[in-house]
């Protein structure tokens, strides 16, 4: 079999396995008895993403439609360090959190959105529009100023207890900063100084994650990695006078593709663990066991 047919198969065997792992998930620890909960909703959103991320990256390699592949690339990296984050430890709390501030950042977007508008028609329509679609969530909240209300004190509600804590510090006579200072993010509620992704991924161990691989995705997403990928074309006609300068790729595409393919397995890994899914609920023809039998004679 060719190398890109293996290839391939690879990539197609992992995503259908992978989904197959949300089913039983699904089909194994949720019912009317034990519902899904927000932290629940964190994990498996994130890990559908991921998959979805991983089988689009491989579609537009295959069909070498690349321009845009660095932004998922580097999009699959933050939510991969996300859902590690999460699965660490505190594993409820930190699921909520993100969630809540996900919820809260759309109602802030969208808030800044409407503001920005000058035409009072249209945003009088697009309220009303977007009010039918809150109505129709089943809850208490009927408007958008009520989601906005309320993501906005829950998100506040996160940081309560780090608040605390440090007026607690305070009264003690020792040094924290003050509370305006400390950085509203979800990853941050601790208000441990985790103010950025980079301090993310040094809280668990990833520097060579961020500075290897994020750093020159980021690069490229904002434009500023073409300098150091002008390389001099060989000259071999020595009357010439003026060299050529070509742009060539900053990373290894197929390389790329590889990591990101070994940080799915690794996640699955990581949510079958925390689910609690045994080996033996794993069809045995499925690829990502395969990958599991491997990897547990390599350790």
């Amino acid at each position: 079999m060719a190398t890109e047919e293996c290839e391939e198969l690879g990539m197609d065997s992992l995503v259908r396995d992978c989904d197959e792992v949300i089913g039983i998930i699904f089909d194994s620890k949720f019912d009317h008895k034990h519902p899904l909960e927000v932290f629940d909703t964190a994990i498996l959103t994130l890990y559908s993403s991921l998959i979805d991320k991983y089988k689009t990256v491989n579609i537009l390699q295959d069909q070498r439609v690349t321009t845009e592949v660095n932004l998922i690339e580097r999009s699959f990296i933050e939510q991969y360090v996300y859902l590690l984050f999460i699965l660490d430890k505190h594993t409820k709390e930190r699921g909520r959190a993100y969630l809540i501030n996900q919820r809260y950042e759309s109602y802030r977007q969208t808030k800044r959105l409407l503001d920005n508008l000058s035409d009072e028609k249209q945003v009088r329509e697009l309220k009303a529009s977007i009010d039918g679609i809150i109505k129709a969530d089943r809850t208490d909240r009927q408007t958008f100023a009520d989601g906005l209300s309320y993501f906005s004190g829950e998100f506040e509600n996160l940081f309560k207890p780090a608040l605390l804590r440090n007026e607690q510090k305070r009264r003690k006579g020792l040094s924290v900063p003050p509370d305006k200072k400390i950085k509203r993010i979800w990853y941050n509620v601790a208000a441990d100084g985790t103010n950025n992704f980079r301090d993310l991924c040094r809280k668990l161990g990833l520097d060579d994650l961020y500075f290897g691989f994020y750093g020159p995705l980021s690069m490229n997403v904002h434009g500023v990695d073409s300098p150091v990928n002008l390389v001099f074309d060989n000259i071999t006609d020595p009357g010439r006078n003026v060299a050529e300068v070509v742009l060539q790729a900053g990373h290894d595409e197929q390389g790329t593709v590889s990591l990101l393919r070994a940080f799915l397995i690794e996640i699955t890994l990581k949510v079958c663990h925390h689910y609690a899914i045994s080996r033996n609920k794993i069809p045995n023809q499925m690829y990502l066991k395969q990958m599991i039998r491997i990897l547990s004679h390599q350790n």
